[in-house]
């Protein structure tokens, strides 16, 4: 109430005093930016920058806001001020929003106006804390005012950090600590010495079973201390090692000294791959258990759980106990070795190192010669092998049918059906194909014969062991309309003399016959007698098959060889394959097809060939000649005009008198594919200064059945460029691209977007041309020599990047940067020497970052310019 009453006694002598003021220019308030260590009391006052002599003011009113998550307000002060002695009213209206009020003599000069006292919170990070002026009145609104706001920058303050923060280690290890922050030198200690020692450079040596902390102080005081370091008595550890598939392998646990921790018992677990191992034993000869009772193990899913017990505390270190195991000889690969939980005399806790087993795939090995192999009683193969290791181990599958020597040897014994097999020196196996094992060979020999009333076929068989007294099997021949077989002639002979049965059907013959006399030699077993007439077709190939062959009851087991014989002196006309699809990848591409004509004549096949159907189709030619026993290919082309299916037919016309006239089915189609649009086609930018750039959208569509995908936009001159250079559009859509032009240097340019993709038409172009006129970026401009200018930046809003304008008023180092609203540096723009009066520009390319407001901070010769910018994407 006191305030208020004094402020209506007082008004009177303003509305007077506003008489002299009236003619008075604009006073200017502020807020001067400073820097300050967050934690502290800060006093910030408010500055009155215009002399106020002789303007009789004798009261004031001001409103500001200001940040209370960065500063709490404390009090406000005018000793020391242009206001001291005045009676002043603060009020806080709102979460951060300060008013103040005050009267008294009339002011003159100009300073500090009243200070404020904050306290400032504490940040890890560099804070700007922002105070603007809401509202500022003199008297009763004369003298006019001007206002600058101002900001505080909140450093953090100093501290230390040692590192790691915690450790686990044995009895015996060391651990080098660090620190970051302070001021050398530091002096380093430990909360526990007997558990473990540090010297003077962060080296921490554990000593005994325990915990600590690790402490560090700098030279200005500044303490850090670490979290708990814990030191246990021992450790155990497996190393890496490897072995092959179906080895065994005896895994060393591997212990530190346990001297004097009076261990009598001990309990671990660990995990292992069963796919990979398979554990069967506990090994203690020669290990620091090697005296103590046979320790115990159990098996659960991919864990061994052991347990030990001795009447002597164990002393050493080295080899604590083996695991036993074989790798298995299915998989192969790697896996951890890995400690679940260990427990040491109930309370005894150890540190582990796991370890990494790996099972090794065996090398293959490869048997040669490749494939299935037949072979008569008595013949003999050289078989070798490759890959594995060497030496090789040869066997076979069943000795009972071939033996085989060390070099890999082998010779068949007896019929059936073996298996060379070779094994390396570490345990990998390899096999041969199937070897089928005859007794003898029964075939027909192929030959060609000329038309004539008869023709003998002869029968022939290779030696055997074992000799047969009989013989049955079925035979069939083709071409049985034409060719007749008429009888079986065994005179002359090796079955001369035996009973024959026989059956005779069209192009069918059964055959039974049997002897006295076993048959072991080779020869001649007996002959087919065929009637040839004249009339028979020209060429003519007659194949004679033998099927439900027996010899004696099913030994000796015949190796079969049918045959045929040819007739006549004619061209035989075939063609694979019989029809043809083509597809093409679009409109107007050409794609083929191979066809082959083939001659199994004895005369030389001509033919000539047309198209008949689609217009679409062609050929690669159309008349040809085949020898005797050969083959000629030929292309048949589909050059699609629209985007249905068509269809052609192949037509031969050739001398085999049995094929004159052969068709062939064509089919043409069209797979799926894209068809780009681009739109514009040219685009002329105009003219654009150096430093500066254009944007134009372009459409890229696609009116196709395919997705269209573009891998590359790129233009050979570096002025134009594309924001998306690769990208997919889905048939019936499209997608805009942004083109930019930023000229590099003053001229004309003119170029090409090549927009490469998987369109027929790929790469497709787009005509580009623009201007690059004098930059922007250095000017002189004279009219305001000391000028001290930061324009805002252009344009604003922007996506991504804008352009910012500054000026100074001497020569000096220009520093331009810019932050987000936390105070968060985000890029420093510019950082050089500057000349008066000349125009500087900077490019704040913001493609990174997150939509928003940043502020762009100008400093030169100790002042400071800033600037809100709107990023908008």
């Amino acid at each position: 109430m006191k305030h208020k009453l004094i402020f209506r006694l007082a008004g009177l002598g303003l509305l007077m005093l506003m008489a002299a003021s009236a003619k008075a220019g604009p006073i200017g308030f502020s807020f001067h930016d400073t820097t300050v260590v967050g934690g502290n009391l800060v006093e910030y006052p408010i500055y009155i920058d215009s002399s106020v002599t002789g303007l009789n003011v004798i009261s004031y009113q001001i409103e500001f806001t200001f940040n209370t998550s960065l500063f709490t307000f404390v009090d406000a002060q005018s000793a020391g001020t242009l206001s001291a002695g005045w009676t002043t009213d603060v009020n806080q209206i709102s979460v951060g929003k300060i008013s103040v009020a005050g009267i008294g003599p009339a002011l003159s000069g100009k300073g500090r106006l009243v200070i404020f006292r904050f306290m400032s919170n504490v940040f890890v990070n560099y804070n700007y804390g922002y105070f603007y002026f809401q509202k500022i009145m003199l008297n009763e609104g004369v003298p006019t005012t001007v206002k600058r706001d101002g900001y505080i920058t909140i450093q953090p303050p100093p501290f230390i950090t040692v590192n790691p923060n915690t450790a686990l280690l044995t009895k015996g290890e060391t651990q080098q600590f660090t620190v970051s922050g302070g001021k050398v030198p530091y002096v380093w200690s430990t909360t526990n010495p007997s558990v473990a020692s540090i010297n003077s450079s962060g080296l921490l040596t554990a000593l005994q079973a325990g915990k600590t902390q690790v402490v560090c102080a700098d030279s200005a005081g500044i303490v850090d201390t670490s979290g708990f370091v814990e030191v246990r008595g021992l450790k155990l550890w497996f190393r890496d090692t490897t072995r092959y598939q179906g080895q065994t392998l005896d895994l060393p646990v591997y212990t530190t000294d346990v001297t004097g921790l009076g261990i009598i018992s001990g309990q671990f677990s660990v995990s292992y791959n069963q796919t990979l191992w398979t554990p069967s034993d506990i090994i203690t000869t020669g290990t620091l258990l090697q005296t103590a009772n046979t320790p115990t193990f159990s098996l659960t899913a991919n864990q061994i759980n052991v347990s030990f017990a001795t009447s002597t505390p164990l002393t050493g270190s080295g080899i604590l106990l083996y695991i036993r195991m074989k790798a298995t000889k299915a998989t192969y690969g790697g896996s951890g070795f890995n400690f679940i939980s260990l427990l040491f005399n109930q309370t005894i806790l150890s540190n582990t190192s796991n370890g990494y087993i790996t099972v090794q795939q065996l090398s293959p090995v490869t048997i040669t010669p490749y494939g299935n192999q037949t072979m008569l009683v008595g013949d003999s193969i050289q078989f070798n092998a490759t890959g594995g290791t060497a030496p090789y181990t040869w066997s076979v599958a069943d000795p009972l049918r071939a033996t085989i020597s060390p070099s890999g040897w082998l010779k068949a014994t007896k019929s059936g059906i073996d298996t060379a097999i070779a094994q390396d020196i570490l345990g990998s196996i390899g096999r041969s194909g199937k070897i089928d094992i005859y007794d003898f060979r029964l075939s027909v020999p192929d030959t060609s014969l000329i038309p004539a009333s008869t023709v003998d076929i002869p029968f022939f068989v290779t030696p055997n062991t074992v000799g047969f007294p009989s013989v049955q099997m079925k035979i069939t021949y083709s071409t049985g309309s034409y060719v007749q077989l008429m009888d079986i002639i065994s005179a002359g002979t090796l079955t001369s003399g035996w009973s024959f049965g026989t059956s005779f059907g069209n192009g069918t013959a059964t055959i039974a016959a049997s002897g006295v006399t076993p048959v072991y030699s080779g020869g001649v077993l007996f002959k087919l007698r065929f009637a040839v007439p004249d009339s028979t077709p020209r060429p003519s190939t007659i194949y004679i098959n033998l099927s439900s062959v027996l010899f004696k009851e099913g030994v000796p087991v015949p190796l079969i060889d049918n045959g045929y014989f040819t007739i006549a002196n004619n061209a035989v006309f075939s063609v694979t394959p019989a029809s043809g699809v083509i597809q093409s990848a679009a409109v107007s591409q050409k794609d083929s097809m191979t066809f082959t004509v083939h001659n199994s004549g004895t005369a030389t096949l001509t033919s000539s060939m047309g198209i008949t159907g689609s217009s679409e189709f062609t050929l690669s030619t159309y008349n040809i000649s085949v020898p005797p026993g050969d083959s000629v290919k030929i292309k048949a082309y589909y050059l699609p005009t629209n985007a249905g299916g068509d269809t052609a037919t192949i037509n031969f016309n050739t001398n085999d008198p049995y094929h004159s006239s052969v068709h062939v089915q064509l089919i043409g189609k069209i797979t799926q594919f894209p068809i780009i649009g681009v739109n514009p086609s040219f685009i002329d930018f105009g003219t654009v200064k150096v430093g500066q750039w254009k944007d134009t959208a372009v459409t890229i569509s696609n009116t196709g059945s395919d997705t269209l995908k573009v891998t590359s936009v790129a233009c050979s001159i570096g002025s134009f460029t594309a924001r998306s250079t690769s990208f997919q559009v889905a048939p019936g859509n499209s997608f805009v691209d942004t083109l930019r032009f930023a000229p590099a240097s003053i001229a004309t340019f003119t170029s090409y977007f090549l927009v490469t993709n998987n369109g027929s038409s790929s790469p497709d172009t787009i005509k580009v041309t623009g201007v690059g006129q004098t930059a922007l970026s250095v000017g002189t401009n004279n009219a305001v020599p000391n000028e001290f200018v930061l324009h805002q930046n252009y344009p604003n809003p922007f996506n991504p990047a804008t352009t910012i304008l500054f000026k100074v008023p001497n020569h000096g180092r220009a520093l331009l940067k810019v932050y987000n609203m936390l105070g968060q540096e985000v890029a420093e723009l510019f950082n050089d020497i500057v000349e008066p009066g000349k125009y500087y520009d900077a490019r704040f390319d913001a493609k990174n970052l997150s939509s928003g407001i940043y502020l762009a901070r100008l400093s030169f010769d100790n002042e400071q310019l800033m600037m809100k910018m709107t990023l908008m994407k």
